[in-house]
């Protein structure tokens, strides 16, 4: 079997990859970025992946979720955004979401908020 060579050009610079944090570091992390603030919106639901080395966040349905969404934005970086869709039962929606770092840890939030506009 022959493998295919790659040639990398010269203008990209080599990194060694960075070691998989352990689900108790993630943890961590989630814990630390929880104390630093203590007044914004809790999420409903938060996972921790080892595979994908992120936090995700899900918070509400409700219109006051764009708001909540803009606190943890303007918190930890980054900017809200969203886009027309259908939750899981076809009702109108908007899916939003905050992307940032925090810790070395991928942070994302989001949130299906139910809309009652038809797009």
């Amino acid at each position: 079997m022959t493998a295919d060579i790659i040639k990398v050009p010269d203008f990209v610079t080599m990194t060694a990859p960075e070691p998989d944090k352990p689900i108790a570091e993630l943890a961590i992390a989630l814990v630390a970025m929880f104390t630093d603030d203590d007044t914004l919106p809790p999420p409903r639901l938060v996972t921790l992946s080892v595979s994908g080395q992120d936090i995700d966040m899900q918070f509400g349905n409700t219109p006051d979720t764009f708001h909540a969404m803009a606190r943890w934005a303007a918190r930890f970086g980054g900017t809200v955004t969203g886009s027309h869709t259908d939750d899981i039962d076809g009702k109108p929606a908007v899916r939003c979401q905050v992307k940032f770092t925090y810790a070395d840890v991928h942070v994302k939030a989001y949130a299906y908020v139910h809309t009652t506009s038809t797009r």
